[in-house]
C-alpha cells in the first residue's frame, strides 16, 4: 500500500512504522547516515554512521568487483574530509581496532585477488541482501554493543605501522598491497585448545560440509564454546571429517585480542573478540581468515596469550 516516507539527518520514519533513529543498523538509510557523516560535528561516536554506510555499501551488486573500493572512494574523500581521519583500505587508520571488528557470518567469498588486504572489509564479496541474510553487513553485529561504553572494551593491541601501496595513487581507491603491523595478545589455537577438540557448528550451507567453525546464529549452551568464523573457506576440501577439520584448525590459526564485551546481568559470561589468522609461511607476517568470540571462563581469555608484533598482509 501507499504510505508517507519521511527522512532527515538523524533519523527517518513513515506511517508504518515509527521514527528510527540513527543508531538503528537495520533501519537507517545509506543517504541519512552518509549525511550525518558530513554535515554534523564530528566526534569518535561519529564513526558509527560510517559503519552504517559500509554495512549497506557491501551488500550491493557491481558490475566489476574489481570496482569495489573504486567505487566508494568518493564517499571516503568527503568523510575524511571532514573528519580529518587518515582512510587506510576502506578502514580509519585512527579507529582502526574496531575497524578491524567486521565479520562475514561465515557466508563470503574471497574477493578479487589485489583488491584489498585480507584485513579489509573490501577483500571480501558480500552476498546480496536475501530472505536468509537480510544483507547484513561486516558491521551488523557489533553495532548494538558500540552504543554502550559501559560493556564494550578495547583491548590493549596497538596499531605499529600501516605500509599500503595503491593500485592507481590515489588513498581512496584500489589497493595492491597492505601490510598493517599490530601488537598485541595472541595465542594459537593449539594453546588455547589445551589438546582438546575445538567446537565446530553444524552449517546451514548445504553447499558446504557438513561440519564448518563458522557462526552458527544459535547461541551454545556450553559457555566454554569458541565461536568461531571464517571470511571463506576456499581453501577446505570438501569430505573431511569433524576430525580433519579440528586438526586443521589446530595446526594453521592464531587468535589476536581485539575488544572485550562485559557480562550481562541474564547471566552470560563476558566474552573477547579476537581475529583468527593464518600464517603465510613467512615468519611474523599472517593473514586474516575470521573473527572468533571466546568466553572469559576459567582463564580462557587470559592463560597463554602472549604480547607478540605481527603483520597482516
Amino acid at each position: 500500500s501507499e504510505q508517507l516516507l519521511w527522512t532527515c539527518r538523524s533519523a527517518s520514519a513513515s506511517e508504518e512504522n515509527s521514527t528510527v533513529p540513527i543508531a538503528d543498523f537495520d533501519r537507517v538509510s545509506f543517504r541519512t547516515a552518509f549525511l550525518k557523516l558530513i554535515k554534523q560535528s564530528w566526534s569518535p561516536q561519529s564513526s558509527l554512521s560510517w559503519y552504517l554506510v559500509v554495512d549497506d555499501y557491501v551488500c550491493r551488486n557491481l558490475t566489476d568487483e574489481s570496482d569495489r573500493l573504486p567505487a566508494f572512494s568518493g564517499i571516503a574523500r568527503e568523510v575524511s574530509k571532514h573528519s580529518g581521519y587518515a582512510y587506510k583500505a576502506g578502514l580509519w587508520e585512527e579507529d582502526m581496532p574496531r575497524g578491524l571488528l567486521w565479520s562475514s557470518f561465515g557466508s563470503t567469498q574471497n574477493g578479487p585477488t589485489g583488491e584489498a588486504p585480507s584485513w579489509s572489509w573490501a577483500a571480501m564479496k558480500f552476498s546480496p541482501p536475501s530472505k536468509a541474510n537480510k544483507g547484513r553487513g561486516p558491521y551488523h553485529q557489533f553495532a548494538g554493543m558500540w552504543k554502550y561504553d559501559s560493556i564494550y572494551r578495547q583491548s590493549d593491541a596497538q596499531i605499529v605501522a600501516i605500509d599500503i601501496t595503491y593500485a592507481d595513487g590515489d588513498v581512496h581507491g584500489r589497493v595492491s598491497r597492505g601490510a598493517l603491523s599490530i601488537r598485541g595478545r595472541c595465542i594459537s589455537a593449539t594453546d588455547l585448545i589445551s589438546g582438546s577438540t575445538l567446537p565446530l557448528y553444524k552449517s546451514s550451507d548445504a553447499e558446504l560440509p557438513s561440519y564448518t567453525p563458522t557462526q552458527r546464529l544459535t547461541s551454545p549452551r556450553d559457555p566454554k564454546h569458541i565461536i568461531n568464523e571464517l571470511d571463506h573457506k576456499t581453501d577446505w576440501k570438501r569430505g573431511w571429517s569433524e576430525d580433519e577439520y579440528c586438526s586443521w584448525f589446530e595446526t594453521q590459526v592464531m587468535y589476536l585480542q581485539l575488544a572485550k564485551l562485559d557480562g550481562t546481568s541474564s547471566g552470560i559470561p563476558p566474552k573477547l573478540y579476537a581475529l583468527i589468522l593464518q600464517p603465510t609461511g613467512i615468519s611474523g607476517e599472517y593473514r586474516r581468515r575470521g573473527i572468533a568470540r571466546i568466553p572469559e571462563v576459567d582463564g580462557m581469555a587470559e592463560k597463554g596469550w602472549e604480547v607478540q608484533t605481527i603483520t597482516l598482509l
